[in-house]
């Protein structure tokens, strides 16, 4: 691994507004920037989970999300994945290519 975070939002109209906020994540931790003359980028493999969909309660989402940012790891990183509605396995059409 590496380290992992949680993301909420609330009040989301669609899953896509879910997606748009991991794409500006994604982007954001991709710039390159810079330490002591050494230059860093970090790339970022994402998972999202509906509620309730995808989980009745937190931890059910955290292990739905969990799936699908391993789902996204296998694709070859750097991805986002999206959970289908109702089911615990990622929709491999919703793959957010690397940008």
């Amino acid at each position: 691994g590496g380290d992992e975070f949680i993301v909420l939002l609330r009040n989301l109209q669609h899953a896509d507004d879910a997606v748009l906020v991991a794409e500006k994540i994604r982007s954001r931790l991709s710039t390159p920037f810079m330490i002591e003359n050494h230059t860093f980028s970090i790339s970022a493999s994402i998972g999202i989970a509906l509620y309730p969909d995808h989980g009745a309660d937190a931890i059910q989402l955290a292990r739905s999300a969990d799936a699908a940012m391993y789902q996204a790891k296998a694709s070859g990183r750097n991805a986002i994945v999206l959970l289908p509605h109702g089911t615990g396995r990622p929709d491999e059409s919703r793959h957010a290519p690397p940008s």
